[in-house]
């Protein structure tokens, strides 16, 4: 297939190949400020837009959730930073942004690029649901979830093309799950303190 044979190591890289990329302090600037707007849009959107019932529901599910792991903090952790840290931002980039917007809708669908990032951002945000069935986790959270996610996609895919590069998107998605994780196994640490305390129990 043609979309195979186009794969090279320059198609990966590069949003166009044909183009040089920004230079290397402007790709982790564009990063950052792409992980800032994204957190920006959440607190914006959680303050102003959430039902208060809905933004409490979400804070009750996220306590549950925590609770219903039943590992220690350094497991949870160590499973956290391997799975949401590194293995979700690198097959995910690879898979929506390089092979799905670039490969399937820009160059072989031909779609414009801006039309191409909505479709691709909704479908990225959309498959987060899953994570209801394959995770466990409650249908709130997964719902803000792949909002945001959706959000997420379609900045990637603007500062994908802006910067002509795949490590930014990478970079990005990179930071952003290291601080959620880093977040959720920190506030972990402290509800398997607080259980383990009350119960006299041990995991």
């Amino acid at each position: 297939m043609e979309i195979i044979e186009n794969c090279t190591v320059q198609e990966l890289l590069k949003f166009d190949p044909t183009k040089p990329v920004l230079p290397a302090a402007e790709i982790i600037l564009v990063a950052i400020g792409a992980v800032m707007l994204n957190n920006v849009i959440y607190m914006v959107g959680m303050k102003y837009f959430m039902p208060k019932d809905m933004s409490k529901k979400i804070d009750e599910e996220y306590d549950e959730d925590l609770q219903d792991k039943g590992v220690s903090p350094l497991v949870y952790g160590f499973s956290e930073m391997i799975n949401s840290g590194i293995y979700a931002p690198i097959v995910e980039e690879l898979f929506f942004r390089f092979l799905f917007l670039k490969m399937i809708l820009i160059k072989m669908c031909k779609i414009k690029f801006d039309k191409a990032n909505i479709i691709h951002a909704v479908i990225f945000g959309g498959l987060h649901m899953t994570n209801a069935v394959i995770s466990d986790q409650q249908i709130n959270r997964t719902i803000v979830q792949s909002i945001m996610a959706g959000i997420g996609g379609l900045i990637a895919g603007y500062t994908y093309k802006y910067t002509n590069s795949i490590f930014t998107p990478l970079l990005s998605h990179f930071i952003n799950n290291m601080i959620a994780a880093g977040h959720e196994v920190i506030d972990y640490a402290k509800t398997y303190a607080i259980i383990k305390e009350t119960f006299k129990i041990n995991f």
